[in-house]
């Protein structure tokens, strides 16, 4: 499971190893990504704490899309972009699929931690809401 922590205008992310191997090099600091079909979750009804009020998790249907890249279009019918600001509404307890837009601002460098007597990849990705600006 992929968690991305929502903090004001930022989304925080710590992507686990299927995720972040999926996305290895995909990503460019910069660039405006859509984050397609995730769900919202209470980081107090996880077992894994995070300092935010709510974080997104990447289900198997999530997708990342680069904004910039000519091939993507927005075509109203398929989806509607929500307000960072709704985000926290959106409870893992009734799943919406979500779309935002937002600005990739830092990847972190992969970190191992060891998980259920395991080791896994923790990335941490940050992403801003410049649609103020």
């Amino acid at each position: 499971m992929s968690m991305f922590c929502l903090q004001g205008t930022f989304i925080e992310g710590i992507s686990h190893r299927s995720f972040a191997e999926a996305l290895s090099g995909c990503l460019s600091i910069g660039s405006v990504y859509v984050i397609r079909e995730f769900a919202m979750c209470d980081p107090q009804a996880s077992f894994r704490a995070c300092n935010f009020h709510q974080y997104l998790v990447i289900t198997p249907a999530t997708k990342l899309e680069d904004v910039t890249a000519s091939s993507i279009g927005f075509t109203t019918k398929s989806f509607q972009f929500t307000e960072f600001n709704s985000l926290p509404a959106r409870s893992y307890r009734c799943p919406y699929l979500t779309d935002v837009v937002g600005r990739l601002v830092s990847i972190s460098q992969p970190e191992y931690v060891e998980v259920k007597g395991g080791i896994t990849t923790v990335q941490k990705v940050t992403i801003k809401d410049h649609s103020g600006t």
